[in-house]
This record gives C-alpha cells, structure tokens and sequence, in this order.
C-alpha cells in the first residue's frame, strides 16, 4: 500500500474533489460486490490457489492502469480491476489459512495466526507509507503508482508459489444451488454465524470508512501533508502491535468484555473525535486503530468457528459483500455530508449509526446464546 499516505493528494493533484475521491470508492466496492460471492463460490469450486492468482492478476491490471489515468473515468476503470481483484482475494485467503491449520491439527490457533497476518500485514504499510511517501517527495505522486504495479506483479508471482490445503481438497465444493442455500443458511437461518457476520460487517464499514478519512481529518487538524506518511505508518504499526496480541487480550478478556469494548469503542471514538480541531485528537485516531487491530482478527474467529470447512470461503465472501454494499451507501453520504456540511456533524452522524448497529449486534448474540460461554 505504497500509495496510501498520498492517495487524497494525488487525486487532488489529477483536480478531483474529496467528494469524487468518495465515489470511486464507491465504484470500487460496487466492483467487489458484483463478484464476492461470486468469487467464494469459485474458492471453494475451483480452488483457494487459483481463486488468489486471479485476483493478483486483476490487481496489477488495475494499478497499472492507474500509472497512466488522469481523468475521473480513468480511475474508475482503474478502481473496478482493483475491485474484482480484491473480491477474489478476500475470503479466499483466511480460508487459506484456517484450512492449513486444520490440516495441520492448529485450527484453534487460528486467531492468533490471523492476528499475527494482520499484524505483519499492517507493520508492512507502515514500512510501505514511509517509502511511498518518500518516493513521492524525491519523484512525484504518480511514481508510488508505478511501485505499486511492481509490487502487485510480486503478488502475482507469490499466489503461484502457494500449496493448495490437503482438508480442502478432500471437501465436497458446493454447486450454485447450493450457494444460494448458504447465504440464506448463515444469514437467516444459523442466528449466531448470521449476527457474527453482522457484526463484523459494521465494524469493517467502520475501519474501511475511517482509513479513506484519516487524511481528510489531517488536513482538517491543520497537519501538513507532509507528515501524512509518518503518522499513517504510526497507525499502521499500532495496528500490527495490538493485532500480533489479539488472542491473548481476547482469551484474557473473554467474549463479552471483548465485543462490548470493540462495538462501543468503534462507534464511540467517531463521535468523540467530531469536535476536536487540535493536532492532539490523533491521539483518539491511535485508539481507533488500536481497536481495528483487535477487531479484525478476534470478530473473523468467531465467524471461522461458526462455518462449515466446505463453505468457509463462501461465508467469508458474504461478509465481505455486506460490508462493501453498507461502505457504498456510507461512502456516498459521508462525501455528500463534507460537502454539504461540516465534518463535525459527519463525524457524529456515522459515529451514532455505528454505535447503534453494533450494540444491537452484541445483544442479538447474547440472546442467541453466543456469550453464555465467556
């Protein structure tokens, strides 16, 4: 993620607005929406290997596009490669990996090995935000898109090196039919898997929402651009740090105090940075991240333990459409209220929707049964 710490500066420079930055957002989550199931579906049909080399290969398709785009419709058709790569990827991988460790007799060790992904993957933006940032300064903007091409080709090469799990092999792959039996099974019909989706479909919309605003809140703090790079690789490493512990604070803190602190905590934070206009309300953006390194790892265990090993790519695909129609929605309205009103006011909006939906996540489970064993 190279590109990360200059991303709103770059499109500025190409004249879009924040509000046009929003909806290509928007278009690349829509992109990911046409093929997520979709794309569960072919994990689980055609394998967890070939189902990631696709998306890297989409992926780099997509950023080589951006090395070249200038114009809005330049980006969004940059910004759909991106989007069907990201939707065959997302899923597939934690897949990937719970099936490898259930072959490996380590499936309860999945969260600690999730956390420890996230946490390598975050401490590698951080790393990413710095030299991005710098091969901004030396070069210019568009020469963090042509690093990110290379490293995209990477990925391409790395998913070919990868080894199909032996346990998923041995699985039965559900037929269309069946997919569609799914979705129904693990949003109406299992209350626990169905509100664990849920649940940590809020909290992504939440995450993602705040990583595209960060730089927009820098500016409005009055931080200068160009101290953008070392703070987001700050936040990035607080992800890593919490993220590689995740497991222990969830097994010390068990299930109730764990999900009461991340779906308050989320919400919460929004509507408490609203007012602040001082450098120092960073300090609330490192809370944030601190709980998105929790978040992540601990809500995708609870819904690894709650699928069949079969379905697993399907279901975690589900939770990924979810949170990509719901970031559509409130991409759109959180561009149209920076316009239209004041950030103060988007703030708290999106930090009441939040708050709300997530403590009505918490009890749905509780009365489900889920938290009766801490």
């Amino acid at each position: 993620m190279l590109f990360m710490p200059v991303v709103i500066a770059f499109f500025e420079s190409n004249n879009l607005s924040f509000n046009d930055v929003m909806k290509l957002q928007a278009i690349h989550a829509f992109s990911m929406v046409l093929f997520e199931i979709p794309s569960g579906y072919f994990s689980d049909k055609i394998g967890r290997k070939n189902t990631l080399i696709i998306g890297c290969i989409l992926g780099f398709i997509g950023f080589s596009c951006f090395t070249q785009s200038s114009l809005f419709w330049h980006f969004m058709i940059a910004n759909m490669f991106i989007g069907l790569g990201d939707s065959f990827i997302s899923g597939t991988d934690s897949a990937m990996l719970y099936d490898t460790l259930f072959e490996l007799g380590k499936e309860s060790d999945y969260l600690k090995f999730e956390g420890r992904t996230i946490s390598l993957g975050s401490l590698a933006e951080a790393v990413a935000a710095i030299i991005g940032g710098l091969i901004a300064m030396e070069y210019e903007l568009r020469a963090t898109y042509y690093a990110q091409a290379f490293l995209s080709f990477v990925a391409v090469l790395t998913a070919f090196s990868l080894i199909e799990p032996q346990k998923y092999k041995e699985n039965t792959v559900p037929s269309i039919k069946n997919t569609l039996n799914v979705m129904f099974y693990s949003l109406f019909k299992h209350k626990i898997l169905s509100w664990c989706i849920i649940l940590s479909s809020i909290i992504g919309v939440a995450t993602l929402l705040m990583a595209w605003f960060a730089q927009h809140y820098f500016t409005y703090l009055g931080i200068a651009v160009k101290y953008n790079l070392y703070i987001w690789s700050a936040l990035n490493i607080m992800v890593a740090v919490v993220s590689w512990y995740a497991w222990k604070i969830e097994h010390n803190w068990g299930k109730k105090q764990t999900l009461f602190l991340i779906s308050f905590g989320v919400g919460a934070l929004f509507m408490v940075m609203a007012p602040f206009q001082h450098w120092l309300a960073i300090i609330l953006l490192f809370l944030f991240y601190g709980l998105r390194g929790l978040a992540t790892p601990v809500l995708r265990d609870y819904i690894q333990r709650s699928c069949p090993a079969e379905l697993r790519a399907t279901i975690m695909s589900i939770r990924s459409f979810i949170i990509r129609i719901s970031f559509i929605l409130f991409s759109l309205f959180m561009g149209w209220m920076v316009q239209n009103s004041t950030i103060t006011i988007t703030l708290l909006g999106c930090g009441f929707i939040v708050i709300s939906l997530s403590l009505i996540s918490v009890w749905k489970l509780k009365v489900n049964g889920f938290l009766n064993n801490n």
